[in-house]
């Protein structure tokens, strides 16, 4: 039960970091895009799509599920700056 929470958790969580990196500007700009408009509920609502997973994990006494969520979330990160942004269609 716990590996299947803590997976799900990390899907959740890669959810949020793939669509953050589609607007981080820094990002967009080493690559020659045009970086989009960001609004602060689209910051907020990423933000907690990233963290909530973590609290939920913590707040139902999983130590272990988040210390794995905790990992993998750490190394989705970076896999998600592997990834090279798509261009974007304007």
């Amino acid at each position: 039960m716990t590996l299947l929470l803590s997976f799900l958790a990390c899907g959740i969580s890669a959810t949020g970091l793939f669509w953050s990196a589609s607007y981080d500007p820094k990002r967009l700009r080493v690559y020659g895009l045009v970086p989009r408009q960001r609004s602060l509920a689209g910051r907020l609502a990423r933000s907690v799509l990233i963290l909530l997973p973590g609290i939920a994990l913590l707040l139902s006494g999983s130590a272990s599920a988040f210390t794995i969520w905790l990992g993998a979330a750490g190394l989705l990160g970076w896999f998600v700056a592997l990834r090279q942004p798509k261009a974007q269609s304007t």
